[in-house]
C-alpha cells in the first residue's frame, strides 16, 4: 500500500497535469492525518481540495487574537476511542483502496516483465555465474579430472586427453640376432624394458597393448653383413600373427663388415589385448642384427630399439 507522502505526491502530480483527483485518495489522506494527529500530536498540512474562487471581501481590521488555550493532553481512553472512530470510518473504503493499489502493482510488474523479456531477446546472456547452473550442461557426465567439450548440442565433461593419459613404451635388445635360414621370417627379440605404460613385451617378441587406440611404433635396427656380395634384409610388421599389408621394406648391403641402420615407423590401430611383432628375413644368413660392445669413447649399441606412442584414443 502507498504511504501518506506517496498519496500526497499523486495528488500534486494530478493537479500539475490538470487531471481530476480521485476523491477516495483525498479521503484516505485526511483519515491518515487525523490518525497521526490523534496518536502522535503531529501538525500536518491539510490537503487542498479543488480551488474555489471566492468573491473579494472588504478588508476588516480585527483585534489581536486571544492566546491559545493551554494544551491539555488527552487521556488514554480518549485517544483509543478517537482512533477506533477513525478506523471505523475508513473501514468501508479499505477494500477499495487496497484493490486499486494492487491493480497498480500488477501494472508495474507487467511492465517490468516486458522490459526483462526485451533484454533477454537482446542477447544479454543467461546471467549464470556457475557452469553447473547452465541449462545446456549434461550434469550426468560430471566427474573429477574431466574437461568440458561440446557434443550433440550440449556441454559434456569427458576424460582428459592430455599427455598424462596417453600410453607409451620403450624397449630394446642387447644381443646379436641371426637368421638360421635364408628367406625365412623371424621375430625380432627384446630383452629390456626401458619405460612403459599399458604396453609390455611378452615372450621376448610380442609387443602387447593393454588399451585401445592408435599407436606410433618406431624402431631402429643395427644391421651388418659379413659378405662382400650384395644381399638383402626384409623388415615388416605382423599384428595378431597376421602380416599387415604394405608394411615391408628392403635394405641392401654389398660390403663385408658394412653397418647400416634401418629406422622408420608404423601407425597401427590396436584394441586392448592385441599384440604386434616386428618381423625380419634375409636372403643370405651372413646378414645379421648386431649389438656392438661399448668402446672407450662410445657406449654399447643396442641391436634393436622400439618406442611406442599413443596418438589417438577411440
Amino acid at each position: 500500500m502507498k504511504t501518506l507522502e506517496e498519496k500526497k505526491l499523486l495528488v500534486k502530480m494530478a493537479r500539475a497535469f490538470n487531471q481530476p483527483v480521485d476523491p477516495a485518495i483525498l479521503e484516505s489522506i485526511e483519515q491518515e492525518e487525523r490518525l497521526s494527529k490523534i496518536l502522535f500530536k503531529e501538525e500536518t498540512k491539510p490537503v487542498i481540495r479543488e480551488a474555489v474562487i471566492e468573491q473579494p471581501k472588504q478588508m476588516i481590521v480585527e483585534a489581536d487574537p486571544l492566546p491559545p488555550p493551554a494544551f491539555v493532553p488527552p487521556t488514554t481512553v480518549d485517544v483509543i476511542q478517537q482512533t477506533v472512530n477513525v478506523l471505523n470510518t475508513a473501514n468501508a473504503n479499505t477494500n477499495i483502496y487496497r484493490d486499486r493499489e494492487l491493480e497498480g502493482m500488477r501494472r508495474t510488474l507487467a511492465e517490468m516483465v516486458q522490459k526483462i523479456n526485451t533484454l533477454s531477446w537482446g542477447g544479454g546472456g543467461t546471467g549464470i555465474v556457475r557452469i553447473y547452473d547452465a541449462d545446456d550442461l549434461d550434469r550426468n557426465t560430471i566427474q573429477e579430472d574431466r574437461v568440458v567439450k561440446w557434443q550433440n548440442g550440449m556441454f559434456r565433461l569427458d576424460t582428459v586427453t592430455g599427455i598424462e593419459d596417453l600410453t607409451y613404451g620403450s624397449f630394446s635388445d642387447t644381443t646379436n640376432q641371426t637368421a638360421n635360414l635364408a628367406n625365412t621370417a623371424y621375430e625380432v627379440r627384446f630383452n629390456t624394458t626401458d619405460a612403459s605404460k599399458e604396453h609390455y613385451i611378452r615372450n621376448n617378441t610380442e609387443i602387447v597393448s593393454n588399451t585401445t587406440g592408435t599407436f606410433n611404433y618406431a624402431f631402429s635396427m643395427q644391421i651388418t653383413s659379413s659378405s662382400s656380395s650384395l644381399h638383402n634384409i626384409y623388415i615388416w610388421v605382423r599384428k595378431n600373427n597376421t602380416d599387415i599389408p604394405n608394411t615391408a621394406t628392403i635394405l641392401s648391403l654389398s660390403s663385408n663388415k658394412q653397418f647400416v641402420v634401418a629406422a622408420w615407423n608404423f601407425f597401427v590401430d590396436m584394441n586392448a589385448g592385441d599384440h604386434l611383432h616386428l618381423m625380419w628375413a634375409v636372403d643370405d644368413t651372413r646378414i645379421s642384427i648386431v649389438a656392438p660392445a661399448a668402446t672407450l669413447f662410445c657406449p654399447a649399441v643396442p641391436s634393436v630399439i622400439l618406442t611406442v606412442n599413443e596418438i589417438s584414443k577411440p
